[in-house]
């Protein structure tokens, strides 16, 4: 019982901005149960004067069809705004989940801040427009 009660935990999130980019930190997991809890407080989080959006994935343990639902909702919210996001993700079976869904076609992908930086302020073109997901 008691797994089951820590598999329902909500994912910490948090926010800093840094050049005109709010970026969102989340530790945890993304799944099923915690989504809507993560979904609530995203929203409580979101600041539509950032230039754009980096989506801090470096600590999340795991990620499921509920999580991804979650970052493509939130990816249309910025996108009614004309603004972007990159996602940062380090854990390399997060990173082949991302592959497998082809989120990488339609957000940039990278591994430091730094990075989401670059790619955010070169508004470069994915293969895979959101629209199209």
């Amino acid at each position: 019982m008691q797994e089951k009660e820590s598999s329902l935990t909500p994912p910490d999130l948090s926010q800093t901005k840094e050049h005109g980019m709010q970026i969102v930190s989340i530790k945890g997991k993304l799944t099923y149960g915690t989504t809507q809890e993560a979904k609530v407080r995203l929203k409580n989080l979101f600041d539509n004067s950032a230039d754009g959006y980096i989506i801090d994935m470096a600590d999340v343990e795991y990620i499921d069809s509920t999580g991804f639902g979650l970052l493509i909702n939130f990816a249309k919210q910025i996108a009614s705004i004309d603004r972007k996001m990159a996602l940062i993700v380090t854990n390399d079976f997060i990173y082949d989940l991302f592959k497998i869904s082809k989120f990488h076609l339609v957000f940039p992908v990278v591994k430091t801040k730094e990075e989401g930086f670059k790619v955010l302020k070169e508004q470069i073109d994915l293969p895979l427009p959101l629209r199209d997901y």
